[in-house]
């Protein structure tokens, strides 16, 4: 399992998603807290959100492999933007991309249950939604 090993659970995965979710760049003091299991964390959290979203505004999917390929790439678009907006060019993308994925695979095993689509809301009340 290597790096996957310390997949966080749903509160450390907001924990994440709020130190992450901040506006501008991340200051060169922050770089050391800032590792492929907090961004991941929180782009596995993220990417749960995006699929509350969506399961709102489509309905929820006709299976439970088309939920997780929904989550990945929710999951790679988070990481993907936050590359972009946090310049974290010290970070290994694939890895990040992989770890955000498998994060949000778990986070659904562990709110919906292993092998369900149907989401709980849980996600959209954790309302974190950070605009700049």
């Amino acid at each position: 399992m290597g790096f996957f090993a310390n997949l966080f659970g749903s509160n450390q995965a907001q924990d994440a998603h709020a130190q992450v979710y901040g506006c501008g760049q991340v200051n060169e003091s922050h770089k050391s807290s800032l590792s492929h299991e907090v961004i991941s964390g929180a782009a596995g959290f993220e990417a749960m959100k995006a699929y509350e979203r969506h399961c709102a505004a489509n309905g929820q999917p006709q299976s439970h492999a088309m939920m997780k390929e929904l989550l990945a790439g929710f999951a790679a678009a988070e990481i993907d933007k936050q590359f972009e907006t946090k310049g974290l060019d010290w970070l290994d993308k694939e890895k990040a991309k992989k770890m955000a994925i498998q994060q949000a695979h778990q986070l659904a095993a562990e709110q919906y249950g292993e092998g369900n689509v149907a989401p709980t809301g849980y996600f959209q009340q954790q309302n974190q939604d950070v605009y700049c």
